[in-house]
């Protein structure tokens, strides 16, 4: 019997059902000791709105021709639709921008950036911390090429992957252009131990499994693998229950979810 559609509805389930709020996600990511009361969560999240690096990144007019808005709209209510913290962006900011500003990684990793949003919310953290890297690998999303939206979906011709990063964000950040399965590997004998990671490029399930299993010996203790569209299979739950580990996922958001760490010892 085939029993990949049954895991896939129960991991439909669990992706809805078995979700925490904000402080349910970081006391599952986090030592007990660096757990924060919900007021500091708030004040955090406030950061990316009241951020003038992340308001002047969507109100550039590389933005403003991307997402075809124009400039009609006002940037800070530019800004709050892109971080979207009443909604789906809230998941995305505790996980990754809460749990960063709170961790002080010094070594990020993320594959895949696209426009660079989530890389400038990871570089935010940094800025703020005032220590840290964060190193991206990423080939340009464009028409018909490395692109998983489909047709017209891609970034414009002259747009380069990343562009939402704010240039004050720049020195902390190398953009390494290339294929991720021969690009990270060397990267992460450069780099040493990670704090966290995460995935958001080829979301096919070999390539997720690959992705998790490489990073995972390099991982320091305590480090966190974080991955978007874990909707997309079921390589994100697989990958947890084979390392014995919880899948953090915010009720915000089914489609994003980081991977507890197994001691919460960071060294």
């Amino acid at each position: 019997m085939n029993i990949a559609p049954v895991k896939e509805v129960m991991w439909k389930a669990l992706r809805h059902y078995a979700t925490d709020d904000d402080l349910g996600c970081v006391q599952r990511l986090l030592p007990a000791s660096l757990v924060p009361a919900q007021a500091r969560v708030d004040e955090l999240l406030a950061e990316l709105t009241d951020s003038p690096e992340l308001l002047g990144a969507v109100n550039a007019p590389e933005s403003v021709l991307f997402d075809g808005r124009g400039s009609t709209i006002a940037p800070q209510r530019r800004l709050d639709a892109q971080i979207d913290l009443g909604g789906a962006g809230r998941g995305r900011a505790v996980l990754l921008y809460v749990t960063a500003r709170i961790i002080n990684p010094r070594v990020i990793v993320e594959t895949g950036c696209f426009t660079g949003w989530d890389s400038a919310v990871l570089l935010q953290a940094l800025h703020r911390n005032g220590e840290g890297h964060l190193y991206t690998i990423d080939l340009p999303a464009r028409d018909g090429q490395f692109s998983q939206r489909g047709r017209n979906s891609g970034l414009p011709a002259g747009v380069a992957p990343g562009f939402l990063v704010p240039d004050a964000f720049r020195d902390r950040w190398t953009f390494i252009e290339g294929n991720v399965r021969g690009e990270l590997m060397p990267l992460l004998e450069r780099v040493g131990g990670v704090d966290l990671f995460l995935h958001d490029s080829d979301h096919t399930y070999p390539h997720m499994m690959w992705e998790y299993a490489a990073i995972a010996p390099h991982m320091r203790d305590g480090g966190i693998i974080a991955s978007d569209d874990i909707a997309w299979n079921t390589a994100f739950w697989d990958f947890a229950s084979a390392m014995a580990r919880r899948c953090v996922i915010h009720r915000s958001n089914p489609n994003v979810g980081a991977i507890a760490p197994g001691d919460g010892v960071r060294r």
